[in-house]
């Protein structure tokens, strides 16, 4: 993307200070966000500085090498850094949790009997739980791990301090089944944004765009999957926080059967891509007409981007409602 001159020629044919205008084109957000990027891997480099990963050489010496010394922690750290950082933009309804969703067998609302003769079902740990504390009630929360009801959830993500290859199917699928767990009963509610986000370039994986476009569309290539996949169960962004990014685009029609998306490779000065992204998929669900009818806010920018890449994935339709017993029909 060409960068603008700090002057130029406006509708008018007058000369604007794009600076004077810049709160009217989203240049401000885009550096903004930008910011904040880079402010979350400074804070990964600095874990990386104090806890150095070392190897030891032939010789006897250790010798230096990229990341930390302690794999789980490293990890822990970048999933709470970035749950640090949206909790910061997040309405104060919405909580980043990290945890479990519960789905249990019981009656829902006044006498919503939908799963009846359901067993109690619950999802695999998640990284990032987007969760509306305010109108929905957590079932349990202590040392950072929090369990909640698939009513409240809005959004899902999964982090990876490096995207390698290997896990995006295996993410992929985890995410997938903790969506299901979240299908209203009346098949009427949008379902949670899901997302699958590394914060640095893997260095084993070479990372083509077709290798990116197979990995994801080989994630619903089983036959049990296939024939019960809807839109809001396949995952809405997979990338690398300033590096490139792969979005699933609004659904055409009210009953699609396809989900399309677009790759994009972010240039030097689009850092700020990854996490614009985030926010405004957890906000997509959030303002849903289906939730609430509460306007959504301007709040991210993006600039004008020439597709790299594009494919889709074929689905049932919008959303799936729960099964209902044959006494319920």
């Amino acid at each position: 993307m060409t960068k603008p001159n700090k002057k130029q020629v406006g509708a008018e044919g007058k000369l604007c200070n794009l600076e004077e205008i810049s709160i009217l084109n989203g240049e401000t957000l885009r550096r903004y966000w930008g910011d904040e990027v880079r402010a979350l891997k400074d804070k990964i480099k600095a874990f990386e500085y104090l806890i150095p990963k070392s190897k030891s050489s032939k010789d006897g010496q250790k010798k230096k090498k990229s990341g930390s010394d302690h794999n789980l922690k490293d990890g822990e750290y970048v999933e709470s850094l970035l749950r640090e950082t949206l909790q910061k933009y997040l309405p104060k309804r919405l909580e980043a949790l990290s945890g479990f969703i519960v789905r249990p067998a019981v009656k829902t609302g006044k006498a919503g009997r939908a799963r009846k003769g359901k067993e109690d079902e619950h999802s695999t740990q998640l990284d990032i739980i987007v969760y509306d504390s305010l109108n929905f009630p957590i079932l349990h929360q202590a040392e950072g791990t929090s369990i909640v009801v698939p009513e409240g959830v809005v959004g899902i993500i999964s982090v990876k301090k490096s995207l390698e290859y290997g896990y995006i199917q295996d993410e992929i699928e985890k995410l997938r089944t903790a969506a299901t767990l979240c299908r209203s009963s009346q098949g009427k509610v949008r379902g949670p944004f899901l997302a699958l986000i590394g914060t640095l370039p893997s260095k084993s994986w070479p990372c083509s765009l077709e290798s990116r476009r197979k990995a994801i569309q080989s994630a619903y290539q089983k036959k049990e999957v296939k024939k019960d996949l809807y839109f809001d169960d396949v995952v809405g962004y997979v990338g690398v926080l300033d590096k490139w990014g792969i979005f699933k685009t609004r659904p055409e029609g009210t009953n699609p059967h396809e989900a399309k998306y677009i790759a994009l490779e972010f240039e030097a000065d689009e850092a700020h891509l990854g996490l614009q992204f985030l926010l405004s998929g957890i906000f997509s669900v959030l303002y849903d007409e289906s939730r609430n009818t509460i306007n959504r806010p301007g709040f991210t920018a993006f600039s004008s981007k020439v597709s790299l890449d594009n494919f889709k994935i074929e689905v049932k339709g919008i959303r799936q409602k729960r099964h209902q017993t044959s006494t319920e029909k």
